[in-house]
């Protein structure tokens, strides 16, 4: 039995609008911890996901970027370990070359909302003007 959203139909709706805009795009989804944003990200994106990684609470970015170059391993071969990026920019570079031109579904849990994270969500920034001046901060 498939499980169904009740509510939900304006974050349905955005999610909707990324995945059918002919920009690349990168959704963040701010909330607090077990109300189902992984849930509604997994659902509504289950066929178009590549790559996925969840951000670690209280975790120095040290420490979110090790996680980054850890999972994106996993994806693209476990044998041959990733470089930790030293910052956002490199890590989404790494992200890029292996993507294209497929999806990027990154769904951030703990997520601190900045103003660059808020201007994300209600403008639906592209990846490129996002690595512009992004400063992500977890």
């Amino acid at each position: 039995m498939a499980i169904e959203f009740i509510g939900r139909k304006l974050e349905k709706e955005v999610l909707k609008e990324a995945i059918d805009s002919s920009e690349a795009e990168m959704v963040a989804v701010i909330g607090r911890r077990r109300i189902g944003k992984t849930f509604l990200i997994t659902s509504a994106y289950a066929q178009q996901i590549v790559f996925e990684i969840s951000g670690l609470q209280t975790v120095s970015l040290e420490g979110q970027l090790k996680n980054f170059a850890a999972q994106l391993t996993k994806v693209i071969n476990p044998d041959f370990p990733i470089k930790t990026p030293t910052a956002w920019f490199e890590a989404f570079q790494l992200l890029i070359n292996y993507l294209k031109p497929s999806w990027v579904m990154i769904t951030a849990l703990g997520f601190k909302p900045n103003t660059h994270s808020l201007e994300l969500i209600e403008n639906h920034i592209t990846l490129e003007a996002l690595f512009e001046d992004i400063s992500l901060d977890f």
